[in-house]
C-alpha cells in the first residue's frame, strides 16, 4: 500500500505543486577554531529538583579545548 501511495503522490500535479522544496537549506560545514575561547558554547538545562536542591544547570564549553564548566543553581 505504501508503494501505491508513493506512486500516486509522485504523479499528482496538485501534490507536486503544493510540496515544499527540500533544497533550500544551507550546506553543513565543519566549524574550526584556531585558539582557545574563540568559540564558546552555552546550554541551559532545567531538570527536576535533585536531592541537593538543584534544578537548573548552565553548561559553558570552549570549542577548541573542550573544557566544560557546569554551574548548578
Amino acid at each position: 500500500m505504501s508503494a501505491d501511495l508513493d506512486k500516486w503522490v509522485s504523479g499528482c500535479d496538485r501534490c507536486l505543486k503544493c510540496k515544499a522544496p527540500t533544497n533550500n537549506r544551507a550546506p553543513l560545514v565543519n566549524i574550526t577554531t584556531r585558539q582557545h575561547l574563540e568559540l564558546v558554547s552555552m546550554d541551559f538545562l532545567t531538570l527536576e529538583m535533585s536531592k541537593g536542591g538543584f534544578q537548573h544547570i548552565l553548561v559553558i564549553m570552549d570549542h577548541f579545548t573542550k573544557y566544560a564548566v557546569a554551574v548548578m543553581t
